[in-house]
C-alpha cells in the first residue's frame, strides 16, 4: 500500500511506494526528492528553472477583515491547493465569497477575481458555522478554476474562466 504525502510545490497528493528515493507530481510536474530517513516525509521538489509563477497573490475574502491566503506571489506553476474551512453564515442559507489576485490587504493593489454566493444546506440561519472546502487550480498559463463543497453534503459549486497575472 503507498504513502500518500502531499507535494511541497502545488499540495496535491503525491503517491509514494516503500523504497523510493524520489517520485514526480502527477499535477505540476515537480521532481520530489524524498527523505529516506523519516519515513513518509518529502523535501522541497527540485524546481524547473524559469518556469512560470504567479505575479500575484490568490485570496479568499469572506469580509473586509476576513482574508484567507490561498496561493502567494512566486507560487511555482501549475499550483493546486485544498483549504478546509469552518466559517459563519451572514446570510440566510448563503455563503458569499470573493477571490481576490493581488494585496487582498491594500484594496488599491488588489483586484476581484470573482464573486460567488454559495447557497447552502446544512446551516440556514445568521451565525451558523458552516465547514466548507475550497480547492483551487492555476495552470501554467495562470487560468484559475474553482470548486467550493460544503462538508457532509454533494453541494458543490464549480466555476472557472478567470485568471491571474503570471510572471
Amino acid at each position: 500500500m503507498p504513502t500518500v504525502l502531499t507535494c511541497p510545490n502545488c499540495r496535491a497528493p503525491l503517491q509514494v511506494h516503500a523504497g523510493q528515493a524520489r517520485t514526480f507530481c502527477s499535477f505540476c510536474g515537480a521532481q520530489v526528492q524524498l527523505d529516506t530517513t523519516a519515513p513518509g516525509s518529502a523535501e522541497q521538489p527540485v524546481e524547473e528553472p524559469g518556469g512560470p509563477r504567479l505575479a500575484e497573490a490568490i485570496s479568499m475574502k469572506r469580509s473586509p477583515t476576513v482574508v484567507v491566503s490561498v496561493h502567494k506571489a512566486g507560487t511555482a506553476l501549475p499550483a493546486w491547493t485544498k483549504l478546509r474551512l469552518k466559517t459563519a453564515l451572514d446570510t440566510p442559507g448563503v455563503l458569499p465569497i470573493d477571490l481576490v489576485a493581488g494585496d487582498p490587504d491594500n484594496p488599491s493593489a488588489s483586484r476581484p477575481l470573482a464573486s460567488f454566493r454559495f447557497p447552502v444546506r446544512q446551516c440556514v440561519a445568521p451565525g451558523d458555522k458552516l465547514m466548507i472546502e475550497l480547492e483551487v487550480q492555476v495552470d501554467r498559463a495562470g487560468n484559475v478554476s474553482v470548486v467550493y463543497s460544503e462538508t457532509g453534503t454533494d453541494n458543490v459549486l464549480k466555476r472557472d474562466g478567470f485568471a491571474v497575472r503570471v510572471a
